[in-house]
């Protein structure tokens, strides 16, 4: 009886490379999906009942990106016609502005969602 070993290393990484693109690339598009979420879910506040979303540029403004081979980032191009970072004052409120907290909702009202894409796609190609 003859036994062959092999060596899968360089495929083995290969497709775990492949997957965690995918996933990096996945939770982006599901950070971006819930940044939607979260901002359209922000109260109103004022007298005349100004939500979070009045133009929709903030809205239309979020985006991800993958960076490296481990990171991606999720956020939000949006400014002020004076070229403010308008999310940010948004999310922390000022003096005239309560904050509406839409960036710690878009993390932690869907941490699970998060852990399930990164479950998913990172066992898919290790079987």
């Amino acid at each position: 009886m003859k036994v062959r070993i092999e060596d899968n290393t360089a495929n083995f990484l290969r497709h775990y490379e492949s997957n965690k693109r995918e996933t990096l690339e996945a939770l982006g598009k599901a950070g971006v999906k819930n940044q939607i979420v979260s901002i359209d879910a922000q109260p109103k506040f004022g007298g005349a009942g100004i939500g979070a979303v009045e133009t929709g540029l903030m809205r239309d403004s979020a985006r991800s990106e993958v960076r490296g081979t481990s990171e991606v980032a999720i956020g939000n191009t949006a400014s002020s016609p004076q070229g403010a970072p308008y999310p940010l004052f948004v999310a922390i409120g000022t003096h005239k502005m309560p904050k509406r907290p839409f960036i710690h909702d878009m993390i932690f009202n869907f941490t699970e969602e998060y852990k399930q894409i990164i479950e998913k796609n990172m066992s898919e190609g290790m079987k």
